[in-house]
């Protein structure tokens, strides 16, 4: 492995999609500091940064054989899959906060503390929200409630839970995704 360190990146990249695992261990090494820095200058988060980092190196892994040596510059194909890989997560993290708002404002409406209608309306819309948080899987509500009602960040709910932060992020998801599409189904929004 010593010798691949002096390769150019056209010969690790071929030695990488012949299977050479040692190449691919230069190449991640070799650009994981410039990448985590380009990745962190869009998420600005360090923790998010560094699983964007480790999700562009794992789709470079599994697309490999995709990359034509003729065509582009290692690094400009590198830099392309941490874009697009962050530009999803950024996506990801707005639809998120997008719905928690949506759903924060439905329960603090200011105009319904002056009206007794809308004071009862909350109140049924509380219960119905109690209700469909209530019936999602055991991590995914703990996971929701954490999130919603304490402001934890998925490090600390990862903690308490004993899991990734990852799999945290992707219950928060899915039980983003359940509440919505039960809203859907009730004609709530």
């Amino acid at each position: 492995m010593e010798s691949n360190y002096k390769k150019e990146d056209k010969e690790l990249i071929k030695d990488i999609q012949q299977g050479n695992t040692d190449s691919f261990e230069v190449i991640y090494k070799k650009y994981t500091p410039r990448i985590l820095r380009f990745v962190n200058r869009i998420i600005r988060s360090e923790h998010q940064s560094e699983e964007i980092v480790q999700d562009t190196f794992l789709k470079l892994y599994k697309n490999i054989n995709k990359y034509k040596i003729t065509e582009a510059k290692f690094s400009t194909y590198l830099y392309t899959i941490a874009y697009n890989t962050a530009l999803n997560a950024v996506k990801k993290i707005k639809k998120e906060k997008e719905l928690i708002n949506e759903l924060s404002i439905n329960f603090s409406n200011s105009e319904s503390k002056n009206n007794p209608h809308s004071q009862i309306e909350e109140k049924e819309l509380k219960q119905i929200m109690e209700k469909i948080i209530s019936s999602l899987p055991v991590k995914e509500k703990t996971i929701y409630l954490f999130k919603s009602n304490d402001n934890m960040k998925y490090e600390e709910i990862a903690q308490i839970l004993n899991i990734s932060r990852r799999t945290a992020i992707r219950k928060m998801n899915s039980a983003l995704k359940r509440i919505y599409k039960e809203i859907q189904r009730l004609k709530i929004i």
